[in-house]
């Protein structure tokens, strides 16, 4: 999926139109984290002189290289985020002084969350690994949002 389209649902889902505009703002980049890295990458790319063809190529692309892999799984990573919305739901019901902190993560952190669980039905043949650190593991979705060959037109 597009990343403006994660940017929509995450601020969709995680803001309310009572919020504050810095706190829509939190969930327009929550739903942007999980792609920063490849925005990162591609910006790399362009002073290394990596071509469109280098970037996305598999296996010797940047995009499957180290240390992009890595940046990948980590913003891509259910057990990171669950982890956030967890502390952040913490810190919004239990400690008084935190509560804006709180909310503020929460609403940051369900909009990433809402970006790699669409990514994870929409990634056929460039899944993440979606369970990092405890797994190298990628589910390698029937469904794919541009592969043609996986249903993507």
């Amino acid at each position: 999926m597009m990343t403006t389209t994660h940017i929509l649902i995450g601020a969709a889902l995680s803001s309310r139109p009572r919020f504050q505009p810095y706190q829509i703002v939190l969930a327009w980049f929550g739903g942007f984290v999980p792609d920063l890295s490849i925005f990162i990458m591609v910006g790399y790319s362009r002073f290394v002189e990596v071509g469109p063809a280098g970037l996305w190529r598999e296996p010797e692309g940047l995009y499957w290289q180290q240390p992009w892999q890595f940046f990948s799984a980590v913003s891509n990573s259910f057990p990171m985020w669950i982890f956030l919305c967890a502390l952040a739901l913490f810190l919004f019901r239990r400690v008084a002084a935190l509560k804006t902190l709180g909310l503020a993560l929460l609403i940051f952190s369900t909009a990433a969350l809402s970006h790699i669980t669409v990514d994870f039905f929409t990634h056929a043949r460039d899944a993440h690994v979606q369970f990092w650190p405890f797994s190298e593991w990628r589910f390698h979705s029937p469904i794919s949002y541009y592969d043609p060959e996986f249903y993507g037109r």
